[in-house]
């Protein structure tokens, strides 16, 4: 008796931890396009650091195809044109990439509304 009552508790708290963590959401990292505009303004006023400009290009933007697009293009220019020297990030040439980037956003995000 005290077998099945064991294994039934037991039982329970497993259906119970399940249960649980099925109900449980991932926490999930959202870029938006405010957030993809201020950390390119960030990088271009030297404000960003190199841990902010990683996560940044690091973390695929799936919901968003044009983001993601974005995030890929300061990828490649990172690989081109990367240097950290003090607060800078990027050279000159990689800042006037960006800049580009940047105002393609805002144009396209000023067109949406």
């Amino acid at each position: 008796m005290e077998l099945i009552f064991i294994v039934f508790i037991t039982l329970i708290l497993v259906m119970a931890m399940f249960v649980a963590l099925t109900r449980l959401r991932r926490v999930t990292y959202l870029i938006r396009r405010e957030n993809v505009i201020e950390i390119l303004e960030m990088v271009l006023d030297h404000k960003a650091t190199i841990n902010d400009w990683q996560v940044f290009l690091g973390v695929p933007i799936r919901h968003d195809p044009y983001l993601e697009q974005i995030r890929q293009q300061c990828e490649l220019i990172d690989e081109q044109e990367g240097m950290v020297f003090r607060n800078k990030l990027l050279t000159k040439v990689g800042e006037s990439r960006v800049q580009n980037l940047l105002e393609e956003i805002k144009k396209n995000d000023q067109m949406e509304f």
